[in-house]
């Protein structure tokens, strides 16, 4: 049995035996600079530079999500899709309030996908009964991560579950093209990704099997205290991988039968981020005290 204890923003512990303990440490670098994901039997972590990608798109069978790089803007043109040629929108009056992220629950929601309503709604674009597609239906404005260009993208559809095809062009229209992202290119693993940059795919994650939890920044959302609003802010956290379940100890209790009377979920946020607070006056991350977390792989483990 592993015990996995978060020490401090980039530090980790697990034991790889209930008779002895080892220290593994992960660093996402300054200022955030890598994702990290790792994997619990083998102590195995593998890391890609948090900011050469922009979209990723799930590789998941009748899944249509995809998510946006934390350091990007996101946000949904109030206009319907037949108006792309004519649509320049002025980034001006656009409201940090209408901000659309990633939520931190789930792998099948990306910041495209947050104005789904129904279940054959993926926000970007509905599915077909006829055609077995996800066709698009909704013009995104868009500031990329890896170049800081603004630009206008359109979802044109996700091909019977194998291609996406995107749409992008400067917001007046120019340098227009469409580039497609296959599923089977990323096979076995959870995303396949694409850089504004390079104008290309890449491949950063490691095959799905081989990882547990990922050690990385992320957007989250709170309720303002004062209004009570749901407000998108950015997170440094641990999400966990599809398979995997959690279950949290609110005492210190290295006890081998603890995890027996916990409930493990689902929720990809179980460790998440509230494991510390930051404290101001001495700018240090305070940890929750006596906290603990009991991980089950894919295998059962625990």
């Amino acid at each position: 049995m592993k015990y996995l204890i978060i020490a401090t923003l980039l530090i980790f512990t697990c034991s790889t035996q209930s008779s002895a303990q080892v220290l593994d440490t992960i660093s996402m670098g300054s200022n955030y600079a890598f994702q990290n994901w790792y994997k619990i039997e083998t102590d195995k972590e593998v890391k890609a530079s948090a900011t050469n990608w922009d979209l990723a798109f799930t590789t998941g069978k009748q899944d249509a999500s995809i998510w946006t790089n934390h350091g990007s803007k996101l946000y949904k043109a109030v206009a319907p899709a037949s108006a792309w040629a004519t649509l320049n929108v002025d980034t001006t009056s656009l409201s940090e309030a209408n901000l659309q992220v990633n939520t931190d629950t789930s792998w099948a929601v990306g910041a495209f996908n947050r104005t789904a309503d129904n279940y054959f709604d993926y926000g970007w674009g509905n599915y077909v009964f006829a055609s077995h597609n996800v066709i698009g239906d909704s013009i995104y404005v868009f500031k990329a991560a890896t170049d800081g260009k603004w630009r206008k993208i359109f979802i044109e559809k996700l091909a019977y579950d194998t291609s996406f095809f995107v749409r992008v062009a400067d917001l007046d229209g120019a340098n227009q093209r469409t580039f497609e992202v296959k599923k089977a290119a990323f096979a076995g693993r959870n995303f396949g990704y694409y850089s504004f940059l390079t104008a290309s795919t890449l491949n950063r994650e490691p095959l799905s099997k081989d990882w547990d939890l990922s050690v990385f920044r992320y957007w989250s959302v709170a309720a303002d205290p004062n209004t009570g609003i749901l407000s998108p802010y950015l997170v440094a956290g641990v999400l966990q991988n599809k398979g995997i379940t959690v279950a949290k100890a609110v005492r210190r209790d290295t006890a081998s039968d603890l995890y027996t009377t916990l409930p493990f979920k689902t929720i990809i946020n179980t460790i998440g981020a509230d494991w510390k607070t930051y404290d101001i006056t001495t700018n240090r991350y305070k940890m929750a005290d006596s906290t603990a977390y009991f991980v089950k792989t894919g295998n059962g483990k625990v």
